[in-house]
């Protein structure tokens, strides 16, 4: 990975050969600098996980235990640092190239193999798309910049482009690649990769990998094997972490940060996308005006959400884009707690209180955000909310069943465990069919076609002018509040850095131990 993501023990080798040189040099000062005398690997790096699993299928995964295994042990082409969002080749030796005709060429790297031991060929890789395209059309609606791909040699695919597009890396790494001969039903229980790590077992509520011996790509193992505990409960999981049997902790909860930091665990707090957002209906009812859309946001203290609700982990939006994503950047319309402006909304929509039932999605943090969120609309005497909580998939049953009564959802999505580009992010709902129809009403209006017009622009565009285009896309989506992040929320994950070197946490729900490695004490 080069130095994508330079790990303390990369860092301290560096510093031992500084150490030797300057002791050459100071030694009639007396003084010679401490070496680090650890060691790295041989063990068996320990995790533990809040949330199992039932499919780990390349494909269609969703539950954050399956992403997390897939991403250590299948291959996509390009693959992205966890925390930049900087993409890197991964199962392809280098990025596209591209040819005057719309066509782009990618070539796997030399001797890239399946933990089988069989050779990845350009055929995999077609068939790995083929079947992402038929088994999850959802996300495969993303890569409609795909008029044609085929594999025109062992190494070779050629990629045919539909339009102009320059997010072509960013979007194959939805596409993870496993051998065309494995069975669905075998992709489904222990998918094959070409990663640095292999499948086990996965019984008792332990998930086993072990290293992949014919692994050649960009990342480094060190260590005979890592094991992943299911520990749903937040206080064994806490315990776990806290006594030293597991090295690193997915899914810190916010009241344990300072018992883990004074048994000397580092907890690691990564900004991500993952987003508490309201979706209106703007076709009929109360939502129909955009103004009325936009008393909602500024009706809400988010500030007050942040710091009571969530113990600090999330932070208040300067556009749709999480605040660490490069292309981040202030939209002209910024919400932010200021119940008089949500006041004067409302009169110029010529509207003094509405009333309207908000449907809320059965989850864990909106559970313990909602309550004020209420409490704030209804404070500012302008409007009144009825609570409706429900689970997500039947909820979003009955409204693209046709069920018009829903007006205002309150969900958390992160299209972010999926790819990185900005344009996939804010397509995640703005280009969805079921969100832009039936959901929200809003693929009928002019706005809609002058974003779906900004979208393609945006995804032609380089350098500055595409910068500017994702900015006139972030513009027009603030100022129409269809569907907007409310807050975007951060991860915790606990590391006991005595034991394990590397190992980031993500902004998601999702481990990161790639290039991980064991640290065995000097006196161990």
């Amino acid at each position: 990975m080069g130095d994508r993501l330079l790990s303390r023990r990369a860092f301290l080798a560096g510093s031992a050969a500084l150490s030797a040189a300057f002791a050459l040099g100071l030694t009639g000062c007396g003084k010679t600098e401490p070496q680090d005398t650890r060691s790295f690997g041989g063990g068996t790096i320990t995790a533990s996980f809040a949330t199992t699993a039932d499919s780990f299928h390349p494909c269609t995964a969703t539950a954050p235990l399956a992403r997390s295994g897939n991403l250590h042990v299948l291959e996509p082409l390009y693959e992205s640092n966890p925390t930049s969002y900087e993409v890197f080749p991964a199962l392809a030796d280098g990025f596209p190239h591209f040819q005057d005709d719309g066509t782009c060429t990618i070539r796997i790297r030399d001797d890239a193999r399946f933990s089988t031991g069989a050779a990845v060929t350009a055929a995999d890789v077609v068939e790995s798309y083929e079947r992402f395209a038929t088994l999850n059309p959802t996300l495969a609606q993303h890569l409609d910049f795909i008029a044609d791909i085929q594999a025109t040699d062992d190494q070779r695919i050629s990629i045919t482009l539909a339009r102009p597009f320059t997010f072509v890396e960013e979007r194959l790494q939805m596409v993870k690649v496993f051998p065309a001969d494995q069975s669905y039903e075998e992709a489904n229980a222990s998918p094959v990769g070409s990663g640095p790590w292999r499948y086990a077992s996965f019984e008792n509520k332990k998930l086993i990998f072990l290293p992949n011996d014919s692994y050649n790509g960009p990342h480094t193992v060190l260590d005979n094997e890592m094991d992943w505990s299911i520990i749903p409960d937040d206080v064994n999981r806490v315990r776990t972490q806290n006594d030293g049997w597991t090295m690193a902790m997915q899914d810190v909860p916010g009241d344990s940060t300072v018992q883990l930091n004074n048994a000397g665990m580092d907890v690691d707090i990564t900004q991500g996308f993952d987003a508490p957002f309201f979706a209106f209906r703007t076709d009929a009812g109360p939502f129909v005006d955009a103004r009325v859309r936009q008393a909602v946001f500024y009706s809400i203290d988010t500030n007050e959400l942040v710091d009571m609700a969530l113990a600090g982990r999330a932070s208040v939006p300067t556009c749709f884009l999480p605040v660490n994503h490069p292309d981040n950047d202030h939209t002209d319309t910024f919400y932010y707690y200021d119940p008089s402006r949500a006041k004067e909304l409302l009169s110029d929509a010529g509207v003094s209180q509405v009333s309207f039932t908000l449907d809320c999605a059965n989850d864990a943090v909106l559970s313990s955000i909602v309550p004020q969120i209420k409490a704030n609309l209804e404070a500012t005497g302008l409007f009144q909310v009825t609570l409706r909580q429900r689970d997500a998939q039947d909820l979003y049953n009955d409204v693209d069943a046709g069920d018009s009564g829903v007006v205002a959802i309150l969900d958390r999505q992160d299209p972010l465990a999926y790819a990185s580009d900005a344009c996939f992010i804010m397509e995640w709902w703005y280009k969805d069919p079921r969100w832009m129809g039936k959901r929200t009403g809003w693929s009928s209006t002019d706005e809609y076609g002058q974003l779906q017009d900004l979208l393609d622009a945006a995804e032609a565009g380089e350098g500055d002018d595409r910068h500017a285009a994702i900015l006139d896309c972030m513009n027009l989506i603030a100022d129409q509040a269809v569907i907007y992040p409310l807050l975007h929320l951060q991860s915790a994950t606990a590391f006991n850095r005595a034991k394990i070197d590397g190992g980031v946490a993500m902004g998601g729900d999702e481990l990161y131990l790639l290039d991980a490695a064991t640290v065995v004490q000097e006196d161990e």
